[in-house]
């Protein structure tokens, strides 16, 4: 996943399949509460082995512009991910907010973690608490370790 036209298709995916919440004019309560844990998630995982690398930078970058963020929305985004970068979030009262808007295992859940998944993967290398981080992420979300391991396999980053 080094090169950019890899991380270029994996950010176009994901801006397919999330982008239809965002890059409108007003911005609906769920939408915020949306960008809010997505990105607080992000932010946190991203500090989680003290530095964020260039490759997850460019990764959180490009999520924004695949989203189409408007200005209100960039500005939401980057206040939830500096919360979850200086651990100023709650990882569990996240998930439960996350959950109360978007039903567990259903569409929503499966592309948080699927962003949670390619972040992880984007400097190539899992380490220990970022493994420890996405098996929480997967019981919260609704899906099993099993799952994250098989996403893992397809992401080639071993744990």
């Amino acid at each position: 996943m080094s090169s950019e036209g890899g991380l270029g298709s994996m950010l176009k995916d994901l801006g397919h399949s999330l982008g239809g919440l965002f890059g409108g004019g007003h911005l609906e309560p769920e939408q915020q509460t949306t960008l809010e844990v997505l990105f607080g998630l992000l932010g946190y995982l991203a500090k989680l082995d003290s530095l964020i690398t260039s490759h997850e930078a460019d990764f959180i970058n490009g999520l924004m512009d695949q989203l189409k963020l408007n200005i209100r929305e960039r500005e939401v985004a980057s206040a939830a991910l500096e919360l979850g970068r200086t651990r100023g979030i709650d990882l569990t009262q996240s998930y439960a907010r996350f959950r109360s808007i978007h039903k567990p295992g259903g569409e929503q859940c499966n592309q948080l973690f699927d962003a949670l998944i390619r972040l992880a993967a984007a400097d190539e290398r899992l380490r220990p608490k970022e493994r420890a981080f996405l098996e929480q992420a997967a019981v919260e979300l609704g899906f099993d370790v099993d799952e994250l391991d098989r996403r893992l396999a397809l992401s080639k980053v071993g744990g």
